[in-house]
């Protein structure tokens, strides 16, 4: 009897802990499971006003740097533009914003140095930039930069080149083959630009002779004023009568004392052969006649005699 009521006891003291174990534990890992079930939305809540806030930023549709404004339309958009004092003009357009209080700029560099700054605020989910620059701009490599917060949002990179032009189009010579002493042709057509909108330049032409690079004689040099756009030239270069036989280059230099434009033509030039000595005329040999009809004249003999001596000299 006492041994049964001890199992009994003992059926019940597992049971209790069995109970007590089974409280526990959903007691532990039902708290962690809300608490894991709250840090979800937490993160979900984050993720979502994160979201938010990337769709609220910038986007660039498009950007360019232009020289010329029109109306509300652009006009004049390259990557290259002219040297000189002027305005240039930085446009973007873009969808979003950034808060408030986003520190926005639009930044101009010439090379690694920045020439101007602007900050700018952007309230609207849609948009345009329009940003001038003036400034006078030498010939070289140029950036514009929209910055957020000191990050590179978009970059429009040009180029700045010289008005100043200089063009050889066409060139010709003739003859190409000439004797020493002769006159050569030469022209060459070329198209000038200045850097100030001048309607009259002055221009410097050069030809220069020369053999093996070596020049054969003085260059024919002449300063003159040539109209802006398309110019023609001709000079007439005489030879020295005692230039070489050989192959030869006229190198035409056309300038406007800061550009230039070169190009060459070849010719050649040959020394005739000398024609070749009259033979000497025989001399008279008196040879003894026979006298016909009252005249002198030559027997056979005498003839043949006479034409041998002369043809064996």
């Amino acid at each position: 009897m006492d041994k049964k009521r001890s199992l009994v006891i003992a059926a019940a003291g597992l049971v209790v802990l069995l109970l007590l174990f089974l409280s526990f534990y959903i007691g532990r890992y039902g708290v962690s499971a809300k608490q894991n079930t709250a840090g979800g939305d937490i993160r979900q809540d984050l993720s979502d006003e994160y979201r938010q806030e990337v769709d609220r930023a910038i986007k660039i549709v498009g950007a360019l740097v232009t020289d010329n404004i029109a109306g509300s339309g652009f006009a004049g958009r390259s990557e290259f533009f002219s040297s000189g004092a002027q305005p240039l003009y930085y446009y973007v357009k873009y969808r979003g914003a950034f808060p408030e209080s986003t520190s926005v700029a639009v930044r101009w560099y010439e090379g690694n140095r920045t020439i101007q700054e602007k900050n700018i605020v952007l309230q609207h989910e849609a948009g345009e930039i329009l940003d001038s620059c003036r400034y006078n701009f030498e010939s070289g490599v140029y950036e514009v930069r929209l910055l957020a917060e000191g990050e590179q949002k978009n970059s429009v990179i040009f180029q700045v080149v010289d008005r100043a032009l200089v063009r050889i189009d066409n060139s010709s010579l003739v003859p190409g083959v000439v004797k020493p002493g002769e006159v050569l042709t030469a022209t060459v057509d070329y198209y000038l630009q200045s850097s100030a909108d001048e309607q009259r330049i002055t221009v410097r032409e050069q030809r220069i002779v020369q053999r093996n690079g070596r020049p054969v004689m003085d260059p024919i040099v002449r300063d003159v004023s040539r109209s802006s756009g398309f110019n023609s030239s001709t000079a007439r270069v005489y030879l020295p009568s005692n230039v070489q036989p050989g192959d030869y280059e006229i190198i035409t230099i056309v300038s406007n004392g800061t550009k230039e434009a070169k190009t060459s033509s070849g010719f050649s030039v040959f020394r005739p052969a000398p024609l070749p000595s009259p033979s000497p005329v025989p001399a008279a040999t008196s040879y003894p006649t026979s006298r016909r009809g009252g005249k002198n004249e030559m027997t056979l003999e005498q003839l043949d005699a006479a034409l041998q001596k002369v043809y064996r000299k």
